[in-house]
């Protein structure tokens, strides 16, 4: 009511659209008893949000929430779905275990948007907290039986993104998407410094900052999807978050045989001078040998680089960028 009685007419293009994608939001948890009704009002906001993201870049908090709480819907009725099938029927162990597979993506898209923001209020965090509990009773009960969907309470965060410092990197060598790709000989190491500066909001950091991490990989396959696909984001952060430091197994420096050296994150640190950083990394090129053999063998491949800050208790946070860039791995390369 309060939306619907402010006067639109006095109002900016911008601010009105935005109203608008609230408005859908709050109609849409008035019908969370029709999940098709649901899901569509909360679609037509995330489109909103999107187009207003891609005009100024300041709602990707909003749109993460808003993305946590319908898939958290839809999963809430999956379960009261398969609840009321029989035991019985062939279909229930493949649903089963679908509905646990989006259980743990979820609690990973919660975590990745935990870890994201330095300055989450603590309204919202104690909401996102609350659903990473929910979720823990539904993977604990399988069927999410007897569980209740609590509220859609976010506090002051959602309605005005949490101030993040953005770090803008560069390479050393020059690793540019859109350039020729660099060239490194099989079974060598590829010398990176990743280097550049962060760019502080003028409003007051609840961490105080200290290190920047780097988790640096290979992988078969760039970059993909969005940096607004929440999905996508927190698949990439799994990887980024399980990364070895590179002093805990000096193994992790020798030639690493080509089906098991994708995908495998290693993680440098390098203090703050500032605002500004410079840490040297290291990633193990595959030996093409033991997969092609004496044949001279030319492999596309990509080097992903994912970005965090460590603050003064060591949390990181990952606050990104993530990026790729192309390489080629080449038994002739020097």
């Amino acid at each position: 009511l309060l939306i619907k009685a402010l006067p639109a007419h006095r109002l900016g293009a911008e601010f009105q659209d935005w109203l608008e994608a609230m408005s859908l939001l709050v109609e849409a948890e008035g019908l969370l008893d029709d999940t098709d009704r649901f899901l569509a009002l909360v679609d037509s906001s995330l489109s909103i949000l999107h187009v207003l993201d891609s005009q100024k870049p300041r709602h990707a908090f909003q749109i993460f929430v808003v993305q946590i709480r319908k898939e958290l819907v839809s999963l809430f009725d999956d379960c009261r779905r398969a609840g009321t099938t029989q035991q019985a029927h062939p279909s229930l162990a493949l649903v089963a275990r679908l509905q646990a597979e989006r259980t743990q993506e979820l609690i990973a898209q919660v975590n990745f948007v935990l870890d994201s923001f330095l300055s989450i209020d603590s309204i919202t965090r104690s909401w996102l907290e609350g659903v990473l509990g929910t979720l823990s009773s539904v993977a604990e009960s399988r069927a999410g039986a007897g569980l209740v969907l609590s509220s859609f309470t976010p506090g002051p965060s959602f309605f005005a993104m949490p101030p993040n410092p953005v770090v803008d990197i560069q390479t050393r060598p020059n690793l540019n998407a859109g350039e020729a790709a660099v060239v490194a000989a099989s079974g060598s190491q590829l010398h990176v410094i990743v280097e550049g500066f962060l760019q502080l909001s003028r409003r007051k950091l609840t961490a105080s900052l200290q290190r920047v991490r780097v988790a640096i990989w290979l992988s078969q396959r760039p970059k993909q999807g969005s940096d607004r696909d929440l999905l996508c984001c927190s698949s990439y952060n799994l990887v980024a978050r399980s990364a070895r430091s590179q002093l805990a197994d000096d193994s992790a420096f020798a030639g690493n045989s080509y089906d098991d050296c994708w995908d495998v994150a290693l993680a440098f640190e390098a203090a703050l001078d500032g605002n500004y950083f410079a840490c040297p990394c290291a990633v193990s090129m595959p030996q093409l040998g033991a997969a092609f053999g004496h044949h001279a063998a030319t492999v596309g491949a990509h080097i992903h680089i994912a970005c965090a800050l460590v603050d003064s208790s060591d949390r990181v946070w990952w606050v990104g960028p993530h990026t790729s860039y192309p390489l080629t791995i080449s038994t002739t390369a020097k």
